[in-house]
């Protein structure tokens, strides 16, 4: 599997079954367990701000040694943050700034972008 979408719902688009969070916002630790399994990943997109929060929370917590931020999810080479403006999207990708740099010097480079959900049409009529 080259790409994975998580929401968080805890839905997960995978052959590969995963744990369920317990809460409707998965403690780092549910996190590191979740993405457990899907160590060829290559790209990971997180459909809602939710769920982009608790993974840069997570990925913010391994970049103490360099070594930690390769332990998790090894194959990753691009992560697609949800969220809810440009400007949430932009503080979510640098909140994960420590984490690209230190897989930038162990030549193992993450591409971080991020989406924003285009707004609800009003479809009641005039």
């Amino acid at each position: 599997m080259k790409s994975l979408e998580i929401s968080i719902n805890g839905s997960v688009k995978s052959p590969t079954p995963v744990p369920e969070p317990d809460e409707d916002e998965p403690e780092p630790e549910q996190w590191l367990e979740l993405l457990q399994p899907f160590n060829i990943v290559e790209e990971l997109w997180l459909k809602d701000s939710s769920a982009s929060s608790g993974f840069c929370q997570t990925l913010g917590t391994l970049t103490s040694g360099g070594e930690e931020a390769l332990i998790v999810l090894p194959a990753l080479r691009g992560v697609v943050l949800g969220a809810e403006s440009e400007e949430q999207g932009s503080a979510l990708a640098q909140a994960l700034d420590l984490f690209v740099e230190a897989r930038r010097l162990a030549d193992r480079p993450v591409t971080v972008t991020h989406h924003t959900r285009p707004p609800l049409l009003d479809t009641r009529s005039g």
